[in-house]
């Protein structure tokens, strides 16, 4: 189960790319029986815990190329991570030529092919 740690500023993730692991992946829809193991989307918000909600906190992200709006509860995600492939790789690719340079593009290209996932657990 995923916890809120009030020592973290969350508000610095909001808008970034983030993936949602649920810990349960069966969920109902209607009497529709569907497996949704993950999310992926903008982070909108993140809740504060309180006592009223039994101490979790919500997690709402916007899918992804979509208007939708998911809301899930601290109790059914086992991990958050931000995704921060496409900044690695346009970081990756300004280093291109200097790479090349001192060693050789077959290195580049294994190396970025490497980087394939970049994935920092908030």
């Amino acid at each position: 189960m995923w916890t809120y740690n009030f020592n973290i500023d969350y508000s610095k993730y909001y808008n970034e790319n983030v993936i949602l692991i649920r810990e349960y992946q069966w969920f109902y829809r209607g009497e529709q029986k569907e497996e949704i193991p993950w999310s992926y989307g903008k982070l909108i918000d993140i809740t504060v815990p309180r006592k009223e909600t039994n101490y979790e906190s919500t997690i709402i992200i916007q899918l992804h190329n979509s208007h939708v709006i998911c809301s899930t509860t601290s109790d059914l995600i086992k991990y958050v991570k931000m995704d921060k492939t496409e900044t690695t790789k346009k970081n990756y690719k300004i280093l291109q030529n200097y790479i090349v340079k001192k060693t050789n593009h077959d290195i580049y290209c294994k190396i970025y092919n490497y980087l394939k996932y970049d994935y920092i657990d908030i």
